[in-house]
Order: C-alpha cells, then structure tokens, then sequence
C-alpha cells in the first residue's frame, strides 16, 4: 500500500467528481460568471448554489 502525503499541489479527483465536472463544463452556462446578471450568469450563479 502507497502512501502518499505530499498533496500542497495536487490531490486525487474522485471519479464521480471528474464525472460532474465534464458535464458542467460541456455545458454553456457552467463557464459563464456567476455575478453577472445576464440569463447565462444566473443560471451559473444556480448551480455555484446547488454545489454549495
């Protein structure tokens, strides 16, 4: 068994958080900012509060 303590830069992704974040980011809004009050911003400002 490794064990490996030195995460300061980096940490592994579980796969079911990878899975999400490919979706979230094949999706327009998802790259939108979230402060901005444009139809895109709000829906991005909903799922930063969904993931909350």
């Amino acid at each position: 068994m490794t064990l490996y303590l030195d995460y300061a830069a980096t940490t592994p992704l579980d796969p079911r958080v990878a899975d999400l974040m490919a979706e979230l980011l094949r999706d327009g809004d998802a790259c939108a900012n979230p402060a901005s009050d444009h139809a895109p911003g709000r829906r991005a400002a909903a799922l930063v509060e969904r993931a909350r």
